[in-house]
């Protein structure tokens, strides 16, 4: 079923499990979008988020405002030039950029870059938000590097669901 998201209560049915990547923080209200899930998942579901990190997007930030004040539009060469001038840049961005698989294909680099529309969040902000919407933070997906981390900075929290904890871990690591 294809549909928009904001009349999916059309489908008069609730899910188990509802995964979201790359949607919410695209929609003008992402807390609306939010709701309207919410409503279609059954009582002790799963759902899964993914949504940006401002604090892991400053470099994309910075480079999606210069995109915006010099007016320049998603062309393939307006691209193709945005990426070069990174890869030729003295700045750290280079190598942050470097990192992404998104850098190196020219529609996802499109998306990563001139999407109109960008909501970004910081973890006390996320904190909030599944707080006032009645839901508990089961973790993040991560590698088991950072987790290995995490748990070295934060030995007793075991199942790595302490959101103050890791705000305070990507504070002091926000790649």
């Amino acid at each position: 079923i294809e549909m928009d998201l904001l009349d999916s209560n059309l489908l008069e049915t609730k899910f188990d499990i509802i995964e979201s990547t790359g949607v919410l923080h695209h929609m003008e209200d992402p807390i609306k979008g939010l709701a309207k899930l919410i409503s279609n998942l059954k009582q002790y579901g799963y759902m899964k988020l993914a949504l940006y990190s401002s604090k892991a997007r400053l470099s994309i930030t910075k480079i999606r405002k210069s995109i915006k004040s010099n007016k320049l539009i998603p062309t393939k060469k307006n691209i193709m030039l945005i990426r070069e001038k990174i890869i030729n840049s003295e700045l750290d961005l280079k190598h942050e950029f470097k990192q992404l698989n998104d850098f190196y294909n020219t529609s996802m680099l499109r998306d990563l870059l001139f999407n109109e529309i960008e909501h970004q969040y910081n973890i006390m902000q996320l904190k909030d938000i599944l707080e006032k919407n009645n839901l508990k933070f089961l973790g993040f997906i991560t590698t088991s590097n950072i987790r290995k981390k995490y748990l070295k900075e934060y030995p007793k929290d075991h199942f790595c669901q302490n959101m103050t904890n890791w705000n305070k871990f990507e504070e002091k690591y926000p790649g």
